[in-house]
């Protein structure tokens, strides 16, 4: 069992260093640790141990991946041992913050990590103590944070992109962008910092920069699926209803297995059944029809969308327009008619009306 591997040994010892060989294997293990080859990187890390067993990298990153596995108990097991064990290695309480600001218990995670802190500034410490600051809405403390981060690692654009959420929060959208635009500098290929500035975008209104970016983002990271949810949300503003449906159905299908069951999951579901019975969506699909040559379906998707909403006069205005090209006067004159009982002051679809009823004498 674990806790009995790492609860045996309290009293801190010399820390040895690394021989050739273990070194040699710990860089291994990074390398598929950084590849995200987690198993891998396991397997080498607990040969390490057995070679040199006090070294706290080893266990740290040992830590991490039982984290990024999901196994929070062993993690918790592994990484108390290494603040007991090795009390001026910071990682260890860095680590637990993470953990406890996972499970919501921001007191204790913020207590670990201004301990890390206090071992050894680091950049990504004051990041994640930002984190909790920005939980409790205490923004001002959160940029303090992130600006000492920014101090230490003038490179560490996470803090940028940090800093951008909060000045998106308190609708600052030009210093928003400006973090945006400096993370890019130092790291050009991050799809987060592009989907930060569509973000950024459409909350400023401005939605044909913020589907530039959104589109950035998956040309660069197609797995990132969150995106998908905000290009619905950003289609569905913009009455795109079919665009809406399908980036959201995406982000479902891709979201299922962590999302399933939860309320944002059904409440998405729901959504996207509604979008499918509002007269726009069908007026968009039969405009898609009618532009690939489709009439028939065309023509479909809008006596549908009357049949939703018999006073939604688009349809009947599209499909007298498609009556009067196949020379169907009768069908054009009912449509325009409908369209006249409903909005008699439209000029130009009495206009229509009068040229249909000429050309059926």
């Amino acid at each position: 069992m674990l806790s009995s591997l790492f609860n045996k040994n309290t009293k801190k010892p010399d820390t040895p260093l690394m021989d050739k060989e273990t070194k040699k294997l710990f860089k291994e293990g990074n390398i598929h640790y950084s590849k995200g080859e987690l198993d891998q990187a396991l397997e080498i890390y607990k040969k390490c141990l057995e070679q040199t067993p006090l070294i706290p990298d080893i266990h740290n990153n040992i830590g991490e991946i039982y984290l990024l596995k999901n196994d929070i108990s062993s993690a918790i097991v592994l990484f108390n041992y290494i603040i007991k064990t090795f009390p001026d290695y910071p990682y260890g309480h860095y680590n637990m913050g993470i953990i406890y600001q996972k499970n919501g218990e921001r007191k204790k995670a913020l207590e670990e990590f201004k301990k890390a802190i206090k071992l050894k500034p680091a950049a990504k410490f004051y990041n994640s103590l930002s984190g909790i600051y920005c939980d409790e809405t205490n923004l001002e403390e959160a940029i303090k944070c992130l600006n000492k981060a920014l101090k230490l690692d003038p490179r560490y654009s996470l803090a940028h992109v940090n800093l951008s959420k909060i000045y998106l929060i308190r609708k600052q959208f030009n210093i928003a962008i400006s973090h945006c635009e400096r993370a890019i500098k130092i790291s050009p290929e991050d799809p987060v910092i592009y989907n930060q500035l569509g973000r950024i975008y459409q909350t400023s209104g401005d939605y044909n920069r913020a589907l530039e970016f959104y589109i950035k983002v998956l040309e660069l990271s197609p797995e990132m699926v969150q995106t998908h949810y905000s290009l619905g949300n950003l289609f569905e503003t913009k009455k795109l209803y079919s665009k809406s449906i399908y980036h959201y159905t995406i982000y479902l299908e891709n979201s299922i297995k962590d999302l399933k069951d939860t309320p944002l999951f059904n409440e998405l579901k729901e959504r996207v059944e509604i979008l499918k019975n509002i007269p726009e969506f069908y007026i968009e699909q039969g405009v898609a029809f009618y532009a690939r040559g489709h009439i028939s379906d065309a023509e479909d998707m809008w006596k549908k969308a009357i049949s939703i909403n018999p006073e939604f006069i688009s349809a009947n205005i599209l499909l007298g327009g498609i009556y009067e090209e196949a020379e169907e006067w009768e069908k054009a004159e009912i449509e325009y008619r409908r369209v006249l009982d409903l909005r008699p002051d439209m000029e130009g679809i009495k206009a229509s009306l009068e040229e249909v009823i000429k050309k059926k004498k």
